[in-house]
């Protein structure tokens, strides 16, 4: 099942938004929420007027003592069945600004990824797994570790003392290394630390995408058949309107005329209507079952081509972009160097030699990718190598949208673009949602996505 409707009706919803500052909820005057991909940290930033503020809060003397400050941001979609809240994102301001003339100050900063950003140190993990590692860091910075056990030791280069060293790097990086490595994503979600398998599509019958294209198909067929009964009335008419006339009433033919073509109207009214729902489903449907693309779970982006009835429509706005990557398109070589058991050895995916500039030329044929990685057979590098060459050719495709605001579309969320009638027309995995929320312009968010799942790219 879809997470959304992408069939746009007319309505009017209730929206809320809550904002916490030190666990005390204060009014703003707007704020922006980026939601990214796993790797980095979410950010925030809000406005809020100094007169509206508590008594304390209120004063810039508060303001300049202040050592820490969170912030917990919330929006809630009320209707008269449920309240949807959502928590958009607690962190940590990071800076503030006050504005005299406009008496107001300004807040940016980050959610608690930002913890272990922060924090550098040359400590040993000696003879513990990923997921002990996340676990242990998860807990020192005061953070609920929701963690999926792994197995294998994080070694550096010698198996024999399974020792993962962290030489001036952060313990984020540390963990994205991590993850990366165990085919993990690893983020922060309110306090808790998600250190899990990457999101995957998730697949579904596919006798179910064949009952969906039956209905649509009956619902083109049922606007078929009402059309045609209305040409069918419109010629009786016209036949009326003939006898009409040579009987010499002119005024009775010329109005059975004027029924039969507004007949006509209706009818091709029923045709246009019924292609313009349904036009988009039935080629996405199509082209799913034909490429096997059965997933569930997806948050949907449709886009219906524009016909004599109605411009092109979309569930989104007007600035729907997509973008290919023409130099990943002239292809790409990914090549692994690594070193065991003193020997070193390089290994290239695909398993030809890695082309670069030649004479007479001003640019490679390949883009050429190295990794150096120690501790790899040849096999396992062979396999890094293969890994690595999907993650960095899928990213050809990219596409870019902005929407009414929802609770619905994360980070983990995976989008399905369907309609277009193009290679366009897949799965995207989201990079950025920025949401936005204020008095003049309500609550509308923004979204970005690649073909590539970004939490899958294992760092050099």
């Amino acid at each position: 099942m879809d997470l959304n409707n992408p069939v746009i009706t007319p309505n009017a919803r209730q929206i809320v938004g809550r904002f916490l500052l030190n666990g005390v909820e204060v009014p703003f005057v707007s704020f922006e929420v980026d939601s990214n991909s796993f790797y980095s940290a979410d950010t925030f930033s809000a406005e809020l007027a100094i007169s509206a503020l508590p008594k304390s809060m209120g004063l810039l003397n508060w303001w300049a003592n202040q050592t820490s400050i969170e912030v917990q941001i919330s929006v809630g979609l009320l209707s008269k069945q449920a309240a949807d809240w959502e928590t958009l994102i607690i962190g940590g301001v990071d800076r503030w600004s006050f504005n005299p003339a406009r008496y107001t100050v300004s807040v940016e900063g980050r959610d608690y990824t930002a913890k272990l950003i922060d924090v550098k140190t040359a400590e040993k993990f000696a003879n513990q797994t990923a997921s002990q590692i996340a676990t242990t860091l998860a807990k020192r910075h005061g953070l609920r570790p929701v963690v999926v056990p792994t197995k294998t030791l994080a070694g550096t280069i010698y198996k024999i003392d399974h020792v993962q060293m962290k030489d001036e790097r952060s313990e984020w990086d540390l963990l994205s290394y991590l993850a990366g490595v165990e085919g993990y994503q690893v983020y922060v979600k309110g306090k808790d630390l998600h250190f899990e398998p990457t999101t995957k599509p998730t697949p579904k019958d596919i006798n179910q995408l064949k009952s969906q294209l039956e209905a649509v198909n009956k619902k083109r067929d049922q606007a078929a058949s009402k059309s045609m009964a209305l040409n069918n009335q419109a010629m009786d008419l016209v036949t009326q309107s003939d006898k009409a006339r040579a009987a010499g009433n002119q005024a009775q033919a010329d109005a059975l005329l004027s029924q039969a073509s507004a007949l006509n109207q209706q009818a091709g009214k029923v045709q246009a209507d019924a292609h313009a729902e349904t036009d988009g489903p039935k080629a996405a449907l199509e082209k799913q079952i034909a490429a096997g693309m059965n997933y569930d779970g997806t948050y949907v982006i449709r886009w219906v081509q524009p016909n004599t009835s109605h411009p092109a429509q979309a569930n989104c706005s007007e600035d729907l972009k997509f973008e290919r990557d023409l130099t990943l398109a002239k292809g790409v070589t990914v090549q692994i160097r690594s070193w065991t058991k003193g020997k070193a050895f390089t290994v290239s995916y695909p398993q030809n030699t890695a082309k670069g500039i030649t004479p007479g030329q001003a640019t490679a044929k390949r883009q050429v990718y190295s990794i150096v990685r120690s501790g790899l057979t040849r096999d396992a590098a062979m396999k890094l190598a293969q890994q690595t060459h999907k993650q960095i050719t899928d990213h050809e495709m990219r596409m870019s949208c902005s929407l009414p605001g929802d609770n619905i579309l994360m980070p983990s969320t995976i989008v399905r673009v369907e309609g277009t009638a193009s290679p366009f027309d897949q799965l995207y995995f989201v990079d950025s949602v920025r949401r936005s929320f204020s008095f003049d312009s309500g609550y509308s968010m923004s979204l970005t996505a690649k073909n590539h799942n970004p939490n899958s790219m294992i760092l050099p």
